[in-house]
């Protein structure tokens, strides 16, 4: 009987015990999901189209505000070339420096806030271009 009683025991204990083990064990991480995009990716495009709406932004605003009769206005191409030399810029400013505000916010939004911040540099750039060659 006591035998009997000493196996239950042994059992129960280990029982317990292996279940104590399963449980204990730390779970494994949940991997973070890779963002769709590259930032740098983010970062360009979003400079590239900065600067593309600064320069097309006037010139479609002339030509909206038209009243009838009037000739369509030409494109002045020297923009153009400002907006070159902000995408070369941008490019490396795009690809150097801003990923680096990657670094302090949660990824969904650093996405937009990179964004942002190259979409903002590429219209002001490209106004500073503008406004030094007229």
């Amino acid at each position: 009987m006591a035998t009997k009683k000493m196996l239950f025991v042994a059992l129960l204990t280990l029982t317990i015990v292996t279940v104590g083990l399963a449980y204990a064990q730390e779970p494994e991480p949940t991997p973070t999901p890779k963002p769709i995009i590259d930032p740098v990716t983010v970062a360009t495009l979003a400079v590239l189209l900065g600067v593309v709406a600064r320069i097309l932004f006037p010139y479609w605003r002339k030509i909206t505000d038209l009243k009838e009769g009037e000739a369509k206005p030409t494109f002045d191409y020297k923009f153009a070339l400002t907006g070159v030399e902000a995408l070369i810029e941008g490019a490396i400013v795009a690809g150097q420096l801003l990923p680096a505000f990657l670094t302090t916010v949660e990824p969904t939004g650093s996405l937009l806030l990179l964004f942002l911040f190259g979409f903002n540099y590429g219209w002001a750039r490209t106004d500073i271009n503008n406004r030094i060659v007229t």
